[in-house]
């Protein structure tokens, strides 16, 4: 983020390899996007332009979350998968997530659940609105193996 020549790679590389910036996006914990709120900005406005999208993971486990999401127009948040485990039977957990999906919705952002485990999570994110699930009853993590 305190980079100052990542805009200029980001260009050579977008050049070099023709990848379809759309196809990624830039992920920053809440807790890292909310102390460094101004660098944070920053980096928003480098990648937007360039076609990059933003995303903010472990989206409600800082202090102010709306207030982050008034400040950086992001493109997703990942809400913080600690609030996934006994959602399912657990109305305070409900309410929590479902206060903020519709803060994110009020800010044409999307959601995505992290940590998802049972079907039974799933139907009661799909019941808050969630738009999107990731974890292991999804699918388990994949190994991917870059060679050289």
């Amino acid at each position: 983020m305190r980079d100052q020549t990542l805009g200029t790679w980001l260009q050579q590389q977008l050049r070099a390899s023709g990848v379809d910036p759309r196809h990624l996006v830039f992920e920053l914990p809440e807790e890292l996007a909310t102390s460094h709120l101004k660098e944070t900005k920053e980096l928003q406005a480098l990648v937007r332009p360039l076609g990059f999208e933003l995303a903010i993971e472990n989206f409600g486990s800082g202090r102010s979350p709306a207030q982050l999401l008034r400040h950086v127009p992001v493109n997703y948040v990942k809400i913080d998968g600690s609030l996934m485990q006994g959602i399912a039977h657990d109305r305070s957990l409900q309410e929590q997530v479902k206060q903020l999906v519709q803060q994110a919705k009020t800010h044409g952002v999307t959601t995505i659940a992290e940590r998802v485990e049972d079907a039974n999570t799933m139907a009661v994110l799909w019941q808050l609105g969630v738009e999107f699930v990731q974890g292991y009853f999804v699918s388990s993590p994949e190994e991917v193996v870059i060679s050289a």
